[in-house]
């Protein structure tokens, strides 16, 4: 089992390097960016400093997060609201066993709505979905159910976590072939 797990890690991590690659110069491509630099940074900071890689995970949900802001008409209700984050952020790694899971689900749902409101916006906007989007929602919601399935503790956790996590890797290689600007993604809606 330890063998399969190494495996599913290492591919997930390889995968996962190229689609901020493909994705260069495109909206996403800071998300992409710091899925790409999660699992490796992860693993060499917990070594180095002798902590559990999934604790780094409270510090790359944030920045996951902070990726999809568009810092443009700051007013102090955001800057607080992003101070607070920081704040739990940081509360979470240092008391990761109490708190972590619960504080990357609510992140994590953050994340959901933001591109799921820009996803709303391309289709009033173009009149078309994009496929491109639907994929990351989808891939959003696979991130909130795994941490949930850890917080209820479901008894298929282990059955879902691979699951997921082979999921997220055809999702890796759906990011590094295809861009959000493909015309091929978009299907029209309306007349």
């Amino acid at each position: 089992m330890l063998l399969h797990y190494q495996i599913l890690i290492l591919a997930s991590t390889i995968i996962w390097l190229f689609p901020p690659i493909r994705q260069y110069k495109q909206n996403y491509f800071w998300l992409f960016f710091v899925l790409a630099i999660t699992d490796p940074l992860s693993h060499l900071f917990a070594r180095q400093l002798g902590f559990i890689p999934s604790q780094f995970y409270v510090l790359f949900t944030t920045l996951f997060f902070f990726s999809l802001i568009d810092f443009k008409g700051l007013n102090l209700y955001k800057i607080a609201f992003y101070l607070v984050l920081i704040f739990l952020s940081v509360f979470s790694f240092v008391n990761f066993w109490e708190f972590s899971t619960h504080y990357i689900v609510v992140t994590f749902s953050l994340i959901l709505f933001i591109i799921t409101k820009n996803s709303i916006l391309f289709v009033v906007n173009t009149g078309a979905i994009n496929t491109f989007h639907i994929v990351l929602i989808f891939y959003i919601l696979s991130n909130i159910l795994k941490f949930w399935n850890t917080l209820a503790q479901f008894e298929t956790g282990i059955v879902f976590f691979y699951i997921t996590t082979w999921f997220q890797v055809l999702v890796g290689l759906f990011f590094s072939i295809y861009k959000e600007d493909n015309p091929k993604l978009l299907i029209k809606i309306g007349g």
